[in-house]
């Protein structure tokens, strides 16, 4: 019991951090409006210009980026944009 009262304070704000460190990587992980972009050789400037104008109004943001490569050397890029719950 000594050990609980020496130590009260330390298990407090440790206690306080975890709800902080829970509430902050929850409210950061919460996504919507998910778009999946394909990028793929010549035409896809309007695909380009979309992303770039969710970009811009501060309310879109990348999650994911990756690549699918095809036989004939060809490789096509997935651009994956969605709003983030502030």
């Amino acid at each position: 019991m000594d050990w609980i009262i020496n130590n009260l304070p330390v298990i407090i704000l440790s206690f306080a951090a975890l709800i902080v460190s829970i509430l902050s990587w929850y409210k950061t992980r919460i996504f919507y409006d998910l778009d999946v972009h394909q990028i793929t050789g010549y035409g896809s400037d309007q695909q380009l210009e979309n992303i770039k104008n969710k970009l811009n109004t501060g309310k879109y943001t990348i999650i994911n980026t990756y690549e699918e490569n095809h036989p004939n050397n060809c490789s096509t890029v997935f651009i994956l944009v969605g709003k983030i719950k502030k």
